[in-house]
Parts: structure tokens; sequence; C-alpha cells
């Protein structure tokens, strides 16, 4: 099985043991919203992520110096491509990518 956007996401829901029902009201969309994406028929819109969630992010040592606020508002007025990447201490590549 292909390692898609959509796959991660219904991985990780279900590790987390959480509902597609549950990801929507948390996400702030509809359940069939989620099993778009899940399916790979439409990805979430990275507008869509609370601003609380964006700390949790930040807190990793390899993205500290990040804005992701500025990435936001990127994303927002339609630029696309490859914004960031960094490779973590323990060698894992981050990228941060606008489709």
């Amino acid at each position: 099985m292909a390692n898609t956007l959509g796959t991660r996401i219904g991985e990780l829901r279900r590790k987390k043991g959480i509902t597609q029902d549950q990801l929507a009201e948390f996400s702030g969309v509809s359940p069939q919203a989620v099993s778009k994406w899940e399916n790979d028929m439409s990805c979430p819109d990275i507008t869509l992520l609370p601003m609380t969630q964006l700390p949790q992010i930040s807190g990793n040592q390899a993205l500290k110096d990040i804005d992701f606020k500025a990435i936001l508002l990127m994303a927002e007025s339609g630029v696309i491509g490859k914004i960031v990447e960094v490779k973590s201490a323990n060698g894992d590549n981050v990228e941060v990518v606008i489709e």
C-alpha cells in the first residue's frame, strides 16, 4: 500500500483509537471530509489547523526556528511548493509542502 497522506491520516487516527467522526469534530469538518482525506480524494486544508496545535509541532528542536504563522499566510496567499526542509537530531527529514 502506498504511503500517501490519506493512508497516514487513517493509520494515525486508528493508532490514536479515534473514529472518523471524532477526528472530524476535533478538526471542525464533516465526517465525509475525513473519509475523503483517508481515501485520497481530497486533502486537509492547512488553514483549518488550530493555532493551538502549532506550538506542539514547533516544540520539535528541528522546527524551533520555523515561523508557522508565516507558512499559513503563504498558503492563504496561494504560494505552492516546498516551503521548508530540515533534518532533525535523530535523522528524520521534515518537509513542509504546499500543493
